[in-house]
This record gives structure tokens, C-alpha cells and sequence, in this order.
């Protein structure tokens, strides 16, 4: 099996000169980020699968790799969000989307993430972030209940369909307690064939940024 950064050294070569650009000046904002902000959160980190530390859930896991700083920025100046949303970080990882997250007019910020690892270093990151008022907690996503001020729901390919189909069932169950506008952004979407499982929700937009891909899905209020 291929290491992390040789798959990605072979993808930037099968790239085209605008993705490259793209990409280049991504890796110069990503290590801008965290020298301005004295965080960690670009490192690659293989999680252990096997470890009953995270849970029956855990073979279900993705490895974390964090998405790009611009990359997330684009992607939400091109959705052009109404202010007051409460905003979902599924897989939050290193908490990187978190605190960009929380540099946006969201009313509420939250992560969850089961490696407790990865947890630890969040909350270091957050804290040297001075973002005391975000949320992170560690929990399987498959068991976490949706609160109903919740309306943007993002991941960045942090678990493989079983886990996915629980949470968009999860996130269906909270809709229809609390109707509301809602969003669900996957970047490099691979089972967004289950979307249908949180409700109905449509295809808004495709973007493509660099080496990201996202997808979003938007469901107005239901009456």
C-alpha cells in the first residue's frame, strides 16, 4: 500500500496546471494558518483501526487528513450562507474546520470525533485559538443524537457508508422534529447515493478546488 504523501505526489502529477496552482498556493495557506495560529492540524495521522478504544465502529474509520484551508474558504464564499446557522463538523479530526468555522457568522459550531488521539490535540488547538465557545465531542458519529439547532452538516470522507447511513438517518430524525433549512457538504463524496436517508434533499452545488471536491445538498424547511 501506497504511503499517504507518495498517493498524493502521484496525484499532483496526473494534475493540470490550474489544479497545481490551486494546490500550490493551498499548502502556502495551510502552513500560514498554522504558524498565525500555533495549531496543529495539517499532519496526516493513520488511525488503529483495531483499537477497542474507538469503539465497534472503528474498522468503519477513515484516516485523518484535514481539508485545506483554502479549499473550505472557497467553498463558502461560492454557498454564501445565511448568518445564524448552527454548524456540524462530522469527523472534526485536529479541529481544523472548527476554527475556521468559527471565523464564520455560525451560531454554533460543533465537532465530534471518536479518536481520542485526535480529540486531545483539538483541544489544544482550540484553545490556543482562544475559541473557548466551540464544541467538540468525543463520541461515535453513529451514536450522536442531532440537536435541532443544527443546520449545516459537513465531513471530509471520515467514515465509510455504515457509518454515514446512521448519521444521515440521524440527521433525518432531527429535521423532522425540528424542520429547518439544512445543508449537507461532502468533500470527495463517495456515498452520496445515501443522502436520501436524511430527507429530501437536492443538489445544489459541485466544486471543485484544487485536489477537493464537494458536493452539497440544501433542504429548505419542511413543512
Amino acid at each position: 500500500m501506497r504511503s499517504a504523501p507518495a498517493s498524493a505526489l502521484g496525484r499532483l502529477r496526473k494534475a493540470g496546471p490550474r489544479q497545481l496552482a490551486q494546490t500550490g498556493l493551498s499548502i502556502v495557506e495551510d502552513l500560514l494558518f498554522e504558524l498565525r495560529g500555533g495549531v496543529d492540524t495539517r499532519r496526516f495521522v493513520a488511525l488503529d483501526r483495531a483499537s477497542p478504544v474507538l469503539g465497534e465502529n472503528a474498522p468503519h474509520g477513515r484516516d485523518y487528513h484535514p481539508t485545506r484551508v483554502r479549499h473550505f474558504r472557497a467553498l463558502m464564499r461560492a454557498l454564501d450562507l445565511p448568518e445564524g446557522l448552527g454548524f456540524l463538523d462530522l469527523g472534526s479530526g485536529k479541529g481544523r474546520i472548527l476554527i475556521l468555522a468559527a471565523a464564520m457568522p455560525f451560531l454554533r459550531v460543533v465537532g465530534v470525533e471518536y479518536s481520542p488521539e485526535l480529540c486531545a490535540v483539538a483541544r489544544q488547538n482550540l484553545r490556543r485559538s482562544g475559541l473557548e465557545r466551540v464544541e467538540l465531542l468525543q463520541v461515535d458519529a453513529a451514536r450522536l443524537e442531532i440537536d435541532d439547532d443544527l443546520h449545516v452538516f459537513y465531513a471530509f470522507n471520515p467514515f465509510d457508508e455504515v457509518v454515514l447511513a446512521a448519521v444521515l438517518e440521524n440527521i433525518g430524525a432531527s429535521l423532522r422534529r425540528a424542520p429547518r433549512p439544512a445543508w449537507i457538504i461532502l468533500n470527495k463524496a463517495r456515498h452520496d447515493a445515501l443522502i436520501p436517508l436524511a430527507g429530501a434533499f437536492e443538489p445544489v452545488l459541485d466544486l471543485r478546488y484544487g485536489n477537493a471536491a464537494f458536493r452539497v445538498f440544501h433542504q429548505p424547511a419542511q413543512r
